[in-house]
Order: structure tokens, then sequence, then C-alpha cells
């Protein structure tokens, strides 16, 4: 387990370096100037020599490769730059915001969990049933309806019509249901069909078929010999799913007005903040990581077979 922890780690610094390198290639190939979008941003007329001096200050004079280990220099030192708009270290801005986003992920995570698994395995007890009919239905709204046009109506029902839920802000409880429904609706539909796919697959197993034969209780058979084999696939769904709440939430936290990093970086796009968009990019990248080597780890916990130290 410890050699399997250290080799996952070693292949994490080369990813983060090679998003670092793509993320700052593409944003300075953009149409936009920083030195224009840097001057616009403070209020100053772009003048020649203001270009000038603010292109030498901001080491755009360099060529890319050089600004690009300078900037690496920095980072490896915990500097990834200042924003452009407040004049503050990029990464403590993203801190600042990324808790309120992580609270949304994790109940829409958990959401989806506790809502997509129950109906997935009934759909797969109940097959062709009613039961399996409902969560069909279910499923294939999620994944047509577009979280944003979700979002509106919901907001349009229970915030506008029935004045029932708050639609914009943090707080409570009830600030959580409309964001954490909108976010976590599509993972849901797709969770709940892989759920229904994978339980139906391990029922007709070769050792479920022999735990029939030896007399085992259905429930016993389901519970030892189907759930535990089926949740290899969707525990690796759910790590996917982790990344894609994380991703979706730039567009939840726009419609209900939440604080959260989403937001802010959306704001920091539109006003070109090259700083604060690289951080975000690496920040979310080693969260994304993270939370596929706990994957890996908890492959082991569900299925003794998988050896973490060989073949990964």
């Amino acid at each position: 387990m410890i050699r399997f922890l250290c080799r996952r780690l070693l292949v994490l610094s080369p990813l983060l370096l090679g998003v670092s390198v793509f993320v700052f290639a593409v944003l300075r190939h953009g149409k936009t100037d920083p030195a224009m979008a840097y001057l616009r941003l403070s209020g100053l007329p772009p003048t020649e020599s203001l270009l000038a001096t603010t292109r030498e200050s901001l080491g755009l004079n360099q060529p890319l490769w050089k600004q690009y280990l300078d900037w690496l220099s920095s980072a490896l030192q915990g500097d990834l730059g200042l924003s452009y708009v407040t004049g503050n270290p990029a990464l403590n801005e993203i801190l600042y915001y990324l808790p309120a986003t992580i609270e949304l992920t994790m109940w829409a995570m958990a959401a989806t969990i506790f809502i997509s698994v129950p109906l997935g395995i009934a759909a797969a007890l109940y097959k062709d049933r009613w039961p399996d009919h409902l969560t069909r239905i279910f499923a294939f709204s999620a994944v047509s309806m577009p979280s944003f046009w979700l979002g509106f109506l919901l907001v349009l029902l229970f915030s506008r019509h029935l004045d029932i839920l708050p639609a914009m802000g943090r707080g409570g409880p009830e600030f959580l249901i409309l964001p954490v429904f909108t976010l976590s609706f599509m993972s849901m539909g797709i969770n709940i069909r892989l759920v229904r796919a994978s339980m139906l697959e391990h029922m007709h197993s070769r050792s479920v078929i022999y735990a029939r034969s030896r007399g085992l209780k259905k429930w016993r058979i389901i519970g030892q010999h189907v759930l535990r084999n089926a949740f290899i696939p969707v525990l690796t769904s759910m790590s996917m799913h982790f990344g894609e709440l994380l991703g979706g939430a730039v567009i939840v936290e726009n419609i209900f007005n939440w604080p959260g990093v989403g937001r802010y970086v959306v704001s920091a796009i539109y006003n070109h903040d090259y700083p604060v968009i690289q951080t975000f990019t690496l920040v979310t990248t080693l969260i994304f990581v993270f939370v596929n080597l706990l994957t890996d780890v908890l492959y082991a916990r569900i299925d003794p077979r998988i050896r973490l130290g060989e073949g990964r």
C-alpha cells in the first residue's frame, strides 16, 4: 500500500507540470494582450509607453519559455502570481472562495449517492417492472436536462411561484436544496443506469449461481456477492462524477449566486485575470487527482483481489 501511494504521488508532479505548461501556453496565445487587460483593470490608459512598461514589469517582453520558467520558479515557492483585479495573491483568492464550492460539491455528491444507488438497485431487482420503468424515466430526464435550464425552472417554481425556498445566496440548509439538486441531477441519472447495469451483470455471475446452489438467502447473496462486486465500476464512476460536479459548480454558482470559486473564476475569465485562471486550473487538477487516488485505495477495501502494487 505504501509503495502504491508513493508511486501515485510521483505521477502527480509531471501531471501538474503538464497541465501548467498547457494552460500557460493557451493563455499566452490568446487574442487578449495580458498587459492590455492589466491596464484596463487598473483603470489606466493603454498608451504605448504604459504598455511597454507593463509588459516589462510582468515579464511579457521575455520569450515564452523564459516567462514560464520564471513563473514556475515562483510557483514552486508558493507564489502563483497576483490577481490583476485585486492585486492579492491568486492562491489566497482561490482558497478564500474554495470552501463554499467544496461544500456545494460534497452535498451534491452525497445526493447523487443516496438517491441514485437505491434507485439503481431497485431497478435491477425489479427489472422490467414498474420500479424499473420509473427509474428509466427519471434517468432519461436527468441526462437530457441541461443544468442551467433546470436551475432556472427550479427557481421559477419553488422561489417565485411557491415562495418556499430561497433562490440565491448561502446560508442554512434551505439554501442548499435547489443548487445541490440542480448540480447533482445529471449525475444521478447516469449513476442509476450504471448501478442497474452492474447489478444485473453480477446477479448472473458464477459466484452468485454457486451461492444459490448452497441455499443462501436472496438478500444475503445480494449483499455479499452482488453489491460488493457491482460497486467496483460504480466507485470509478463516482470519482469521475466528483470532477464533473466540481466543474458544473461554475454554472450552478452563477445561477444561484453561490459565493464559490466557480462564480469567482467566471469573473476572472471575463476580466482576463490570467494568474487567477492558472491557479484555479492547478488547484482543481490537484483535487481531482487526490480524489482518484482515494478511489484507487478504496478499490482494495472493496475487492481484495485487486493488487495495488501490480499493473497499476
